[in-house]
């Protein structure tokens, strides 16, 4: 699998994850149960997660940029 189908694919886990993390912050899920999901369907380490948690529309934003710039 080429790189450019590698980063679509993991851009559009990253916009479900997105989705998903929004539904679970409006419902209240506990902090500690949506780090695990982050690990385990991104396959990343507590700390990555952590991150994620605090600005996932940054990660997503420069995650797209940085692919598109690299791909190119």
């Amino acid at each position: 699998m080429d790189l450019q189908t590698q980063m679509k694919l993991f851009g559009n886990r990253l916009e479900k994850l997105s989705t998903e993390l929004q539904l679970m912050k409006q419902y209240g899920i506990n902090e500690n149960l949506l780090k695990a999901y982050l690990c385990h369907n991104l396959k990343i380490s507590e700390k990555k997660a952590e991150q994620i948690m605090k600005c996932y529309e940054d990660f997503y934003g420069n995650f797209i940029k940085k692919g598109v710039s690299d791909a190119l």
